[in-house]
């Protein structure tokens, strides 16, 4: 998740700590942001410091939901059902 246009402690600790090396990450953010632009600030952000640290962003992808009209199961799977077959095409 997306909090104040950050990413979170728990993800920040994460990447701070991992080993990389040779390895396949795929990124998945969520945030309430209505601009796609402004959370793919934090996943370059997030991405860059696992580059740093030996990974290779295999793919990305962002879900948005909305504090005032909370996220739609169905519209999320759909996002998430289209993400993971452009995975499988490639």
């Amino acid at each position: 998740p997306v909090w104040a246009g950050h990413s979170v402690p728990a993800i920040n600790g994460f990447v701070k700590m991992g080993n990389f090396t040779g390895k396949k990450v795929y990124l998945l953010c969520t945030a309430a942001d209505p601009d796609p632009a402004k959370a793919q600030v934090i996943i370059d952000g997030v991405a860059a410091r696992i580059k740093a640290k030996g990974g290779e962003i295999a793919g990305s992808c962002f879900v948005r939901a909305d504090l005032k009209d909370p996220l739609d199961t169905e519209s999320a799977r759909k996002t998430l059902e289209a993400w993971t077959a452009s995975l499988n095409a490639n």
